[in-house]
Protein backbone atom coordinates (compact mmCIF):
# COMPACT_ATOMS: atom_id res chain seq x y z
CA UNK A 1 0.00 0.00 0.00
CA UNK A 2 1.52 3.26 -0.75
CA UNK A 3 -0.03 4.98 2.12
CA UNK A 4 1.82 2.80 4.49
CA UNK A 5 4.52 4.46 6.20
CA UNK A 6 4.73 8.09 4.64
CA UNK A 7 5.68 11.16 5.98
CA UNK A 8 3.04 13.33 7.40
CA UNK A 9 0.29 10.71 7.89
CA UNK A 10 -1.39 10.14 11.59
CA UNK A 11 -0.32 6.85 13.05
CA UNK A 12 -3.33 5.46 14.34
CA UNK A 13 -2.20 3.30 17.44
CA UNK A 14 -3.98 0.17 18.59
CA UNK A 15 -2.81 0.45 22.07
CA UNK A 16 -1.54 4.11 24.23
CA UNK A 17 1.94 4.79 24.53
CA UNK A 18 3.69 3.44 27.78
CA UNK A 19 5.88 5.13 28.81
CA UNK A 20 8.77 4.26 32.17
CA UNK A 21 8.03 7.27 33.59
CA UNK A 22 4.63 8.41 32.22
CA UNK A 23 5.54 11.18 30.36
CA UNK A 24 8.58 10.58 27.84
CA UNK A 25 11.30 7.83 28.68
CA UNK A 26 10.39 4.83 27.01
CA UNK A 27 10.02 1.58 28.55
CA UNK A 28 13.74 -0.10 28.41
CA UNK A 29 15.84 3.01 28.35
CA UNK A 30 16.89 2.75 31.91
CA UNK A 31 18.32 -0.91 32.05
CA UNK A 32 17.85 -0.78 36.25
CA UNK A 33 14.06 -0.63 36.56
CA UNK A 34 12.67 -3.64 36.24
CA UNK A 35 9.05 -5.04 35.26
CA UNK A 36 7.71 -7.42 37.41
CA UNK A 37 10.99 -8.29 38.77
CA UNK A 38 12.55 -8.79 35.95
CA UNK A 39 15.03 -6.49 33.41
CA UNK A 40 13.42 -5.59 29.76
CA UNK A 41 15.65 -7.49 27.01
CA UNK A 42 18.18 -5.12 25.07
Amino acid sequence: HPRWGASNTALARWLPPVYEDGFSQPRGWNPGFLYNGFPLPP
